[in-house]
């Protein structure tokens, strides 16, 4: 057998570049980094860590599962006896957001939402747009947002649609609502609001305005999304028990003003 070959069937063995020792010395780099990372991730987040792999599984389950559990049973209240389903797509995403989550306040969004996701059917995904809008709130987004919904005033136009009146806050019931006592960050959340077309406005800046005081008007997606939510499948106008703004209310011709406009055309 000629040295090549001897080389060739003894390949498991030599090493003639001296890559096994490179290997070696990867996976220990590769090891200590692993290791690294689940001290860290252990150290900040134990549930993620476990979720990497790096900690008990079980563990990060059984605590994502009763975040689950939590959150199905408000929906079921919601639902109550009713024979009723929803899309797979709807239920997968709720289910995986909600897992993450333990504030109660998120916790009974997410359970509004599959609530409302549920039709005779089980055909509906209207509820998609807002999934994913609820899926980037914080805590206290979530908590100014509804407050904003409730406490806006609030009206129907002719054709049937919701809208909402300028509403103006200040700086103490921001703190208040959202649970949080620095304004830099009350800033950063009511931008981010707006950013997701939930309100408009923002705090009001410049001359004359000394106390911060905040414009929240309502988005009439907000409105949409603050009713589901509340696991309804209402239309805002129904569920708010909306009334026709009056400006809007067309106006009867008066008999003076037939007469004037007469005067006007002779």
């Amino acid at each position: 057998m000629a040295i090549d070959d001897k080389i060739v069937s003894n390949d498991n063995s030599f090493d003639a570049l001296g890559l096994k020792a490179f290997g070696e010395a990867t996976k220990i780099a590769t090891q200590g980094s692993v290791d690294g990372a689940a001290a860290f991730l252990g150290r900040i987040c134990p549930p993620a860590a476990e979720e990497f792999g790096l900690l008990l599984r079980d563990n990060v389950r059984a605590w994502r599962t009763e975040n689950v559990k939590s959150m199905a049973k408000k929906a079921e209240e919601l639902v109550g006896g009713r024979t009723v389903h929803a899309h797979p797509r709807l239920v997968s995403s709720v289910v995986e957001e909600s897992s993450w989550i333990d504030d109660q306040y998120l916790q009974d969004m997410w359970a509004g939402l599959l609530a409302s996701s549920c039709t005779e059917t089980g055909d509906d995904d209207s509820n998609l747009m807002f999934l994913d809008i609820v899926a980037k709130l914080t805590r206290a987004q979530s908590r100014l947002i509804s407050w904003i919904c409730e406490n806006a005033p609030k009206y129907s136009s002719p054709s049937g649609l919701p809208f909402a009146k300028e509403l103006t806050i200040n700086i103490a019931t921001l703190v208040r609502v959202s649970e949080c006592d620095d304004v830099h960050r009350i800033d950063r959340e009511l931008d981010h609001l707006r950013g997701l077309e939930l309100i408009d406005g923002g705090f009001e800046i410049g001359p004359g305005h000394s106390t911060p005081d905040a414009a929240v008007t309502p988005s009439s997606i907000a409105l949409h999304m603050y009713v589901r939510c509340h696991g309804s499948r209402q239309s805002p106008v129904a569920y708010f028990s909306l009334t026709v703004a009056p400006e809007l209310i067309p106006q009867p011709v008066t008999e003076t003003a037939v007469e004037g406009n007469n005067n006007a055309s002779a």
